[in-house]
């Protein structure tokens, strides 16, 4: 039955119908007349997939989902919430010529217009089977979810990663391979000028788009008692794509003790009144015999000569903990004085009373007015 709101007889027999009087049904249709919107509880229409197929990481992904006016069910769209950061979205009015304007949240759509939503994906830091929603959340209450789903494969894979040599004795010859495979044909290269003198690198074809990747660490210990390095590769596709890795080589030498890093840095430091800034930092000390969880460890700073602060003043341990033998430390900064100048010690670890096991420099600087205008605000 099709009623005219402003009809009296029509607005009686509908009134009956609900059991209200026709003032209240003549108010409910000069709202829907004013919205624009019908406010339906659910939305019919099922949920809209596009599915890219297989990509490559670090590839961006574009599609553009276009809804016709019954598919929203009449009803304004009023927002539209993403999964993540991963996802960005533009929305435009197409109509029956094929002319385009941005369209605004709460707007609504004519019987002939369409709408068109087009999500981005970054796949920098997605791996494996995805499947990401950018959902429209409309005015009746309903949602019409937008999915992007497919499979992004990593353009240049290592195994294993990282390359751990263990605990080695002092003077020790370690080598390790590993396993490289690219999902695309291209040209591998790497830089090694972040190597030690004592460690090697090499790589050598051993299939179609897959290589082995030799170190060798000669002489454990020779410039440091502790290795955690990155070696960068870089992978050059025939359509002219870089892809790069990076491949993480530890060890540690028995015998000694190490901090990784081997000194602190708290950077630059603003007083409260300057900027906010609440910075951590953070240390891993390692030895030929495992830290654990039984030991008695006692940590704490001391002040190097010239600093316009005392360390104990400054600095706090957050947290410690026992992490595969090694015993890794969280700094945080309490809050800054409000005044200028350097600030340097050390963190000392000891193993109940006896005397020092390690210390490890931290040193920053605490800024003033003028080396403070435009710092990061931003917890580090």
């Amino acid at each position: 039955m099709h009623l005219q709101i402003g009809d009296s007889t029509s607005r009686g027999r509908l009134a009956a119908r609900l059991g209200a009087p026709p003032s209240f049904v003549f108010s409910c249709g000069l709202l829907a007349l004013v919205t624009g919107c019908e406010k339906a509880p659910v939305l019919a229409a099922p949920e809209r997939r596009h599915d890219f197929g297989l990509v490559l990481q670090g590839d961006s992904i574009e599609h553009t989902f276009e809804l016709a006016h019954e598919e929203l069910s009449g009803q304004c769209v009023m927002s539209l919430k993403n999964d993540c950061g991963c996802t960005a979205t533009d929305l435009k009015v197409v109509n029956a010529a094929g002319a385009s304007r941005a369209f605004s949240l709460g707007d609504a759509l004519d019987p002939e217009q369409r709408l068109q939503v087009r999500v981005t994906l970054d796949t920098s830091r997605k791996s494996g089977e995805v499947s990401l929603h950018s959902t429209l959340l409309l005015s009746g209450g309903g949602v019409l979810p937008l999915t992007l789903s497919g499979t992004v494969r990593e353009p240049l894979g290592c195994s294993p990663n990282p390359i751990d040599f263990g605990r080695l004795d002092r003077g020790e010859r370690g080598e390790f391979v590993a396993s490289l495979t690219a999902s695309v044909p291209g040209t591998l290269t790497m830089d090694t000028t972040a190597l030690p003198p004592e460690m090697l690198a090499s790589v050598s074809p051993s299939g179609s788009e897959t290589w082995e990747l030799e170190v060798a660490l000669e002489d454990a210990g020779r410039t440091r008692t502790a290795y955690s390095i990155v070696l960068p590769l870089r992978l050059e596709t025939s359509f002219g794509k870089v892809y790069e890795k990076s491949v993480v080589i530890t060890a540690a030498v028995k015998g000694a003790i190490a901090s990784d890093p081997e000194a602190v840095s708290f950077g630059l430091l603003c007083p409260a009144a300057l900027a906010v800034v609440p910075r951590r930092a953070h240390c891993r000390i390692s030895r030929a015999e495992p830290f654990s969880e039984a030991a008695d460890m006692a940590l704490g700073f001391s002040t190097a000569k010239g600093s316009v602060v005392e360390l104990s003043s400054l600095l706090i341990i957050e947290k410690s903990a026992i992490i595969n033998g090694d015993l890794a430390i969280d700094l945080m900064c309490r809050e800054v004085p409000d005044v200028a100048g350097p600030f340097r010690g050390a963190l000392s670890v000891r193993a109940g009373t006896s005397a020092s096991l390690i210390s490890v420099p931290v040193f920053g600087l605490i800024g003033s007015a003028t080396e403070c205008v435009g710092a990061d605000p931003r917890a580090r």
